[in-house]
């Protein structure tokens, strides 16, 4: 009968380990540059994008450079920043998804103001 407890109390204590484990969900890594922060610059490069493919010359290599470095200082960022938060949100879907629907949201805002 002692043995029978023994087990019990330690199937228990191995069950309730177990469901803790499974119930953490992994941590989501931090962002170098914070979402708040991030929607509207991913906003202004989006704009900045659509504005550039309008263009029917041959330098818009230049006009991204341009447009970039605006964008940069305009938010107080550096580029290195933006590149480490953007390949984190490229492994991290669920990060991203969210992140871009803020960016769609906010440029749906923008066209309505229009």
């Amino acid at each position: 009968m002692e043995y029978l407890k023994q087990i019990g109390w330690r199937t228990c204590c191995f069950l309730l380990i177990g469901l803790g484990v499974l119930a953490c969900k992994p941590e989501e890594p931090r962002l170098p540059i914070a979402e708040e922060a991030l929607v509207p610059i991913l906003k202004d490069m989006q704009l900045a994008e659509s504005i550039i493919q309008q263009q029917t010359f041959n330098i818009q290599d230049s006009l991204v450079e341009r447009y970039y470095k605006v964008i940069y200082k305009t938010h107080d960022v550096q580029k290195q920043d933006l590149d480490s938060t953007l390949a984190i949100l490229r492994r991290e879907p669920a990060i991203m998804d969210r992140v871009y629907t803020k960016v769609l949201e906010e440029l749906s805002k923008e066209e309505v103001k229009e």
